[in-house]
């Protein structure tokens, strides 16, 4: 690959970066998905060809690439947060069911759960 096609991939990368931190700043979920999409899709691209070799990089473009792989990390650790917190307010919301309700005792009478009529 050529380092013009590589910065050209690079600027690609870094502007998809951008559009899905302003998303998750503004909290728009339909936004967040087509820029993770498209953050995906630019991704794939880079690698699907051919990189250049490391010593053949130049300094800037070594820095842009250091860049990349920083903002990856800080926007997956953000979306590894927010998860958790949307998990968190699901469970608030929408409590699990106790263990064993679906088959377990009705009524509090021992022996009349769905589970007897699977015994033999």
């Amino acid at each position: 690959m050529q380092l013009s096609a590589f910065s050209d991939l690079l600027l690609s990368i870094e502007a998809e970066l951008e559009a899905v931190a302003q998303a998750l700043g503004s909290q728009d979920a339909g936004q967040i998905e087509r820029g993770a999409q498209a953050l995906r899709d630019a991704t794939a691209r880079l690698a699907a060809g051919p990189l250049p070799a490391a010593a053949s990089l130049t300094p800037d473009l070594s820095q842009r690439l250091r860049s990349v792989s920083a903002r990856m990390a800080l926007l997956r650790e953000t979306l590894l947060r927010l998860q958790a917190q949307t998990e968190r307010a699901v469970a608030t919301l929408l409590p699990q069911a106790a263990p064993g309700a679906t088959y377990g005792q009705s009524f509090g009478r021992p022996g009349t759960g769905l589970s007897k009529a699977y015994k033999s």
